[in-house]
């Protein structure tokens, strides 16, 4: 949760308070200590026993010369996008004084240890929570980053008639904050050295392991098409991501789909059971989406298109024919530096993979065969 809500910023406003007769005053404020991390915390903070920390900060002040006693206080937490989230309000069997010139102050962790200051005994509080507090609450505990939102606690101060079924307002104070989620930090960003180890992959030595680096804990879908000469690999990927995922459809060659999977984190490496997803000698095309949950919506996040191609079954005895005429280390150099073993340069002349095959084995015959000195 920590990691998840680190890109969620938090725009404190200024402490509105509203004094009925000016006689007792209420500020309700949050606490220096309280960060992003601890949403859930706040929602819940005038129960929640769980939180360990003060959150939210109570301060009534009394400027008369007398003494007040039997206030009760009734604390709201809304939410513009959820409405009312919670409402918790003292039992009015024990209510709180404050002396003449006096303040007292107290937070959450007073409220939820029934042991506010001025009240004589325990500080009970009775609470509700809607249905939309739940659902919130909910996302938060499945890893949902919180979208953009405002929410406020609101606290009153009131007394109540002699027949205990009216009130009395004295003051009121609420204390706002935004949520704003940082888009531009919503992306899939490449794994260079996952990319680098796939660009030319032999199948007949290691499997494929597909890694990209960003958004955490989220359940992403990959898909792999083929990239060959009249083929739109990106309108391949976008028809497929498209439709719905089944699991029973990981490979479908008429869409020219050849790998499509659901995995949570942040790689995917193809097991046993789909080592004949690819084939050897393919260009490939891959790309990775995922639907992150916010608290306020659903965002559809996707990755760049990236490409890999399998070693084609020439290549390996291409570079080992070139070897024995250059020496290895020469060669590493060569692809090093981006060799194509597709395009191969002989005296001067450009041949493809098959054809420089056919020429070099025959000129290490001919070594071999002692007909044939290397630069001839």
């Amino acid at each position: 949760m920590r990691a998840i809500l680190s890109i969620i910023v938090i725009s404190l406003l200024l402490s509105a308070s509203t004094d009925r007769d000016n006689d007792i005053r209420i500020n309700v404020t949050l606490s220096d200590t309280f960060d992003s991390q601890n949403l859930a915390g706040l929602i819940t903070h005038p129960f929640n026993r769980e939180v360990g920390e003060p959150i939210v900060i109570f301060e009534i002040e009394n400027d008369t010369d007398q003494n007040y006693s039997q206030l009760f206080l009734e604390i709201i937490v809304e939410s513009d996008a959820y409405g009312r989230l919670i409402t918790s309000t003292q039992n009015s069997s024990n209510g709180i004084e404050v002396e003449a010139g006096s303040r007292i102050q107290f937070s959450n962790l007073d409220i939820v240890a029934e042991s506010v200051p001025g009240v004589s005994g325990s500080a009970k509080f009775d609470f509700e929570m809607g249905s939309e507090a739940r659902d919130l609450l909910n996302l938060l505990n499945r890893g949902a980053l919180v979208g953009d939102d405002r929410y406020t606690v609101k606290a009153t101060i009131y007394t109540l008639n002699e027949s205990g079924n009216a009130r009395n307002l004295h003051a009121e104070s609420s204390v706002e904050y935004v949520t704003s989620l940082q888009r531009e930090q919503l992306t899939i960003n490449p794994n260079r050295e996952s990319v680098e180890r796939l660009s030319n992959i032999d199948l007949r030595e290691e499997r494929p392991a597909f890694e990209w680096d960003g958004l955490e804990n989220q359940v992403f879908r990959l898909v792999v098409v083929e990239d060959r000469d009249g083929i739109d690999v990106e309108q391949s990927l976008n028809q497929r991501f498209s439709q719905s995922f089944v699991a029973d459809e990981i490979r479908d060659i008429a869409q020219n789909v050849y790998l499509d999977v659901l995995t949570r984190g942040n790689q995917f490496e193809l097991p046993e059971n789909l080592v004949n997803a690819l084939e050897q000698g393919k260009n490939y095309a891959w790309q990775v989406r995922s639907n992150v949950r916010t608290t306020t919506s659903s965002i559809e996040v996707a990755s760049e298109i990236w490409r890999f191609s399998t070693n084609r079954v020439l290549d390996t005895e291409l570079i080992d024919l070139l070897s024995r005429l250059m020496g290895r280390a020469k060669v590493q150099q060569l692809l090093d530096r981006g060799l194509q073993l597709h395009r191969i340069e002989l005296d001067g002349e450009v041949y493809t993979a098959e054809e420089a095959v056919v020429l070099l084995r025959e000129m290490t015959n001919k070594i071999n065969n002692n007909k044939a000195r290397v630069g001839e």
